[in-house]
């Protein structure tokens, strides 16, 4: 766990900014803005994320997959501390839960 808050911490020093875009057709982006957790956060631990305009629409996310509060965490698994790891679980949760399933269209490339 320390190693994921070591690469998030490292991500922000280098400029990169927390967030995931996705194009739609109609040319506009989804976009979902990540975080993770307080280390003195007992009952959550994990990264965090929140689908931009998406309150009024559903989700069909993975079990493991916590709401808190207004958003969405993904919980820590002691068998993976590459941060890649976790944020290719929210793109593919986010591709396949959110928006596919909501019958929104990404742009072909």
């Amino acid at each position: 766990m320390n190693t994921i808050y070591k690469q998030y911490n490292e991500m922000l020093d280098n400029g990169i900014l927390p967030i995931m875009e996705f194009e739609l057709a109609n040319g506009e982006f989804c976009t979902v803005i990540l975080g993770i957790t307080d280390k003195q956060n007992k009952e959550h631990q994990g990264v965090l994320f929140d689908i931009e305009n998406s309150k009024c629409m559903p989700v069909w996310f993975d079990g493991v997959i916590e709401k808190v509060g207004s958003v969405y965490c993904l919980p820590f698994d002691e068998c993976f501390d590459n941060l890649d790891y976790y944020l290719e679980m929210i793109s593919d949760n986010v591709l396949e839960g959110f928006l596919l399933a909501n019958g929104i269209v990404l742009k072909e490339h």
